[in-house]
């Protein structure tokens, strides 16, 4: 059983203090993520595959969710100060 079990923990709530934005949440089409001082953006399915990356160098970005399926998902968001992993889910 414990073989199963990924290894990788990801948490899902603020670390450290850290801040960060992502609007509307159920989105259907796009993601509006805002970190002051953002770097690098992950999209994270369930299953923990890595669907999409991208560096960044702004405090706002709109990410395009039309080729995804409705589900749950995770957007990890890298900056100056640390990393934050936030839980959203597309409605289609």
């Amino acid at each position: 059983w414990s073989d199963c079990l990924d290894k990788d923990v990801m948490t899902v709530d603020e670390q450290d203090g850290l801040e960060a934005t992502i609007y509307p949440n159920p989105a259907n089409n796009q993601l509006t993520i805002a970190r002051v001082g953002m770097k690098h953006i992950t999209l994270i399915s369930v299953t923990g595959e890595t669907l999409y990356e991208a560096e960044v160098d702004a405090d706002k970005i709109a990410l395009s969710l039309n080729e995804y399926p409705s589900g749950m998902y995770f957007i990890r968001i890298q900056g100056d100060e640390g990393t934050v992993t936030k839980k959203f889910t597309i409605t289609k």
